[in-house]
This record gives structure tokens, sequence and C-alpha cells, in this order.
């Protein structure tokens, strides 16, 4: 069984990447000692103050063969003023089935209709977690762990929380953006309660979670 680390939205926090890269035991060249591998959910960038810079770091572990990644609605969406950067952000796939297909990671959501597709209605799905609209941060977001119905464990970001939300349906999911580039003023999407932002990563095989505090120079003023 392979072992992963996959790592909630980043948001341009490269400070507080760097500080659970180094919990979670890995070096600067983004290896671990047990042969461990890297993941991202999507949503390197925006909010946070170190948005380039973060988004470069993680694409050169992705092209050094030490980490994979999705895209996120905010790479895209970041994509357009920064067209020097394109190649890589259209090189970043809708989601990955990985460990012989027993987990999924996506950056906003997954059904088993849309596993391993990449048209339109997957696309949504991916992004944004709604095949149907695209929802802004004032609409009702989903709630597709309640309804999951793959059999890959899935992993997903996008929808903040205040601790990661694990659910039961299907093969099992979680929900891992624990709102670092919010700081002081993150709030969980489904329960509306306020608290400090963090990032998180989630361990597979053991289904555990990994925390840490946001670093203050991530914090856009």
């Amino acid at each position: 069984m392979a072992e992963y680390d996959v790592i909630g939205d980043v948001h341009g926090c490269l400070h507080t990447l760097g500080r659970l890269l180094t919990e979670l035991g890995y070096d600067e060249n983004g290896a671990h000692p047990q042969g461990r591998r890297l993941a991202f959910v999507g949503d390197l960038v925006n909010r946070g103050a170190h948005s380039e810079a973060t988004f470069i770091r993680v694409m050169r572990l992705v092209g050094a063969g030490r980490a994979s990644v999705v895209r996120g609605n905010q790479d895209l969406a970041w994509a357009e003023s920064h067209p020097e950067l394109g190649r890589w952000i259209s090189s970043m796939p809708l989601q990955l089935l990985v460990d012989e297909g027993r987990l999924l990671i996506v950056h906003a959501a997954a059904s088993a209709a849309v596993i391993g597709r990449t048209d339109e209605e997957a696309e949504r799905w991916c992004l944004f977690g709604n095949p149907k609209v695209q929802p802004d941060e004032t609409e009702a977001r989903p709630d597709w762990q309640a309804t999951y119905d793959g059999e890959p464990f899935a992993v997903a970001g996008h929808s903040v929380v205040s601790q990661p939300r694990f659910g039961k349906a299907g093969g099992g999911s979680v929900i891992i953006d624990t709102g670092a580039a919010h700081g002081p003023n993150a709030r969980d999407r489904f329960t509306g309660e306020p608290f400090e932002g963090y990032l998180s990563a989630f361990r597979w095989p053991e289904r555990t979670t990994v925390g840490v505090a946001t670093d203050s120079r991530d914090l856009a003023t």
C-alpha cells in the first residue's frame, strides 16, 4: 500500500507550508526518509501573501517527482493573470486516483459518476462541488460527503472547516481545508463556527491528520 501525505488548500501560505512539511518529516527537496509521497488538493494560490512563490515551490516538487497536485478553482482563476505559468496550470489534473484505486484526490468534491472523467460536468464537481452552478462565497454549498457513493476514499479541500471533516458514505471521505490563509477570520463552512485558521495534511493509509498554525508572515495585509 502506498503512503501519502495530502496537503490542504495552501493559498499562498509559503512559510506555513514549510512548517507542515518539516512536521511531516520531509526535507527541503520534498524527500521523506520512509519514502512517503506528497499530494496537494489544489488552490495553491490567492488569499495568502506568497502565491507565486508557493505555486513555483509546489510545481518544482511535482517536476522532481516528489509530489502530485490537482487543479483548484483558484489556480484556474489565477492563471488569467499569470500566463507565464500557464503551462504548469494546464498540466494540473482535475483528480488523482492513486494507491491502486484506493485513494481519490480532488479539489472540491466527488461522486462515483465522475471519477476518471474530464468533461464539463466532472470539472464542476472537481472544482466547485456542484455540477450545475458555480457558487460564490455566500451561496449554500451541497454536503457532497453525505451522498458520496464512490468506492475510493476521497480527500478534498475547497470548503473551509474548523477541523478535518470525515464522512462515512461510500468508501469514506475527508475535507482538509482548515482555512490557513484566513488567519483569525476563518469560519467553518458547515457550522458557521469562527476559528483560527491553520494548514492541515491527511496521512494515508493511516487516515490521521496533522496540522500547523499559520505563520503570520503568510497572512495578506
